[in-house]
């Protein structure tokens, strides 16, 4: 496995499990080229696209995080009887 998973992310540790979501490995902080008034209007318009589609990794990341979380719960409940 590469330090790619499939949905190119890192995996640091090599879980499979992306190191945004994985609890075992802190992630990389994003870096981010400084803003300048002198972007074309394709470079800002690219950078919107890329700041939208990284809030829908992150909603995505989210919702698969409160799914396991969900599950669970219910199977500690189920194990309670």
């Amino acid at each position: 496995m590469s330090d790619d998973s499939a949905f190119g992310f890192q995996d640091v540790d090599r879980d499979g499990v992306p190191d945004l979501i994985d609890r075992d490995v802190d992630p990389a902080p994003v870096e981010f080229a400084p803003v300048s008034e002198e972007l074309t209007d394709e470079e800002r318009l690219e950078m919107q696209r890329q700041a939208e589609e990284q809030g829908r990794v992150d909603q995505t990341l989210t919702n698969v995080q409160h799914m396991k979380h969900e599950s669970l719960k219910g199977i500690a409940q189920n194990l309670r009887g």
